[in-house]
């Protein structure tokens, strides 16, 4: 009795096995009149024997026919290649294995799809129109197949980039045409492809397309506002929530009489605490600052404000900054800056210039008050390939510097320098000529050689003036020489990206 319950209790144990095995379906082949499918199951199950069953797809009535079938194994997979040579009649077909083994079990693959009908275009979609719902916040996408008679489902995917992150958002039947996406952000563009899976597999993805949601509704106000002043500055904290809230924008009003007018606004998420200090208050018509906050929609409606705080200014009033501050780059990547002038204002002196430079390091670059009559300044110490931050500062007639600057961003651009290398042939190398670069911040040219995968070697730096070099004793090989222009500053600059040549 104990020996037949072990016997029981392997035959059970087999049957799972073999239950949590699958014999998966992979590639249909039909080219001609033998389709050609072929199955895959990861590990070996030693069966006994092989059935192939088929139907046509109208008939839906299984019967086993005898036709080719191949096993191989590669790696740790086995795959099973059924070629049918049985077929009469054109039309489209279904077919499973069954895998037998000699304690009297089977195991059914996946069923696929082969056809007889020689070469019939592949499902695709030909037409896709997506527009925003009025009603809530969503895209209806709607499509077109040229066929779907063999299509048995789609999948559809999204992403808010055009080439990369789409993730799978629904699997839709054969016959779909639309599909209703709710979305997180209006005025945002979000990107589409469908994937059709028909009766012989997957086909490659649709042309990628994009819909825009532009619903609109009005997001909450900012909570929590408080308002501080310290030391001459107004710090305003508050708080965001809601999804569709994307930007907070301050308002301020200088003076009783004067104006609201937006004086910052930035990006924002659901649950930040959020903070804006005030620093420039400038010179305002009146002795008192007012401010409010308002939230800004992902439809681009305003929220309801906060509350409104007003300051009282107990302070003189400062000199101004200089209106607007403009520079130019020029030939020798000297920044030129230009500012308002401030000549009719008795009260003012003259000008400092300030720059700070990517690691915030701040250096005043007149040692010398600037003139009241002069409204510019050339700075020659810049470095090619960095952004600096110059500020204007108005001084008083008397000495007192004014409390806020007026400021520039400015990015110096590595220029654009090609210098073009002919090559002539000697004996066991190459001449190369060229006609030197134009350019007064170049101090030498270095000539570098590549010999097929190796590492480039540099062959020699050249003074800017030096034109040709012969680079002897060379093996027979492709070589690829190019150039890179040494500045005054250290920078360097690509001048030839690439000469290819070989010896024989």
């Amino acid at each position: 009795m104990k020996s037949l319950i072990i016997i029981i209790g392997l035959l059970i144990s087999i049957n799972t096995l073999l239950l949590s095995q699958q014999v998966k379906g992979i590639q249909s082949v039909n080219r001609g009149n033998h389709p050609e499918m072929k199955w895959v199951t990861q590990d070996s199950l030693r069966e006994d024997s092989i059935s192939v069953w088929r139907t046509n797809i109208k008939a839906e009535k299984f019967r086993k026919i005898e036709t080719i079938v191949i096993s191989n194994s590669r790696n740790d997979s086995v795959f099973y290649t059924v070629i049918d040579t049985t077929l009469t009649e054109k039309g489209i077909y279904k077919y499973y294995l069954l895998l037998h083994f000699k304690n009297d079990t089977v195991l059914m693959s996946d069923k696929m799809y082969g056809h007889n009908m020689g070469d019939i275009p592949a499902p695709a979609i030909v037409s896709v129109y997506a527009k925003s719902l009025t009603n809530r916040k969503a895209i209806e996408l709607n499509w077109k197949l040229n066929y779907n008679f063999t299509v048995n489902a789609l999948s559809l995917f999204r992403s808010t980039n055009y080439d990369n992150g789409y993730e799978l958002i629904a699997h839709l039947p054969g016959n779909a045409v639309k599909y209703i996406d709710a979305v997180d952000i209006s005025n945002e563009a979000y990107y589409y492809f469908i994937q059709i899976r028909d009766f012989f597999g997957y086909q490659f993805p649709s042309v990628r397309f994009h819909g825009i949601c532009t619903f609109a509704e009005k997001c909450l106000a900012p909570i929590n506002f408080e308002a501080g002043m310290e030391n001459g500055k107004v710090k305003l904290k508050w708080e965001v929530m809601g999804n569709n809230a994307l930007y907070s924008r301050i308002y301020r009003k200088a003076g009783a009489k004067g104006s609201f007018m937006p004086l910052h606004q930035h990006g924002v998420k659901n649950g930040e605490k959020c903070s804006f200090t005030d620093e420039k208050l400038g010179t305002f018509i009146g002795d008192d600052v007012s401010y409010y906050i308002v939230n800004i929609s992902d439809g681009f409606i305003n929220s309801l404000s906060t509350d409104t705080v007003t300051f009282r200014l107990h302070q003189e009033r400062p000199i101004p900054a200089p209106k607007e501050l403009n520079y130019i780059i020029d030939s020798l990547q000297s920044v030129r800056l230009i500012w308002t002038s401030l000549s009719n204002n008795v009260n003012v002196g003259g000008y400092n210039i300030y720059r700070t430079d990517e690691n915030k390091k701040q250096q005043k670059l007149n040692n010398e008050l600037i003139p009241i009559e002069v409204n510019y300044f050339v700075d020659k110490t810049t470095e090619l390939g960095n952004s600096y931050t110059y500020e204007v500062e108005a001084v008083s007639s008397t000495g007192v510097p004014g409390i806020v600057r007026t400021k520039v961003n400015v990015s110096t651009i590595m220029p654009e320098i090609e210098m073009l290398i002919s090559i002539k042939h000697l004996e066991k190398g190459f001449r190369l000529s060229w006609i030197p670069p134009k350019n007064i911040t170049i101090k030498e040219i270095h000539i570098y050689r590549q010999n097929g995968e190796n590492n480039a070697v540099l062959v020699k730096k050249v003074p800017v003036t030096q034109t040709q070099l012969v680079d002897n004793n060379l093996s027979s090989g492709e070589y690829l020489y190019y150039a890179i222009a040494k500045t005054v500053d250290g920078s360097e600059i690509i001048v030839n990206k690439g000469i290819l040549t070989k010896i024989d």
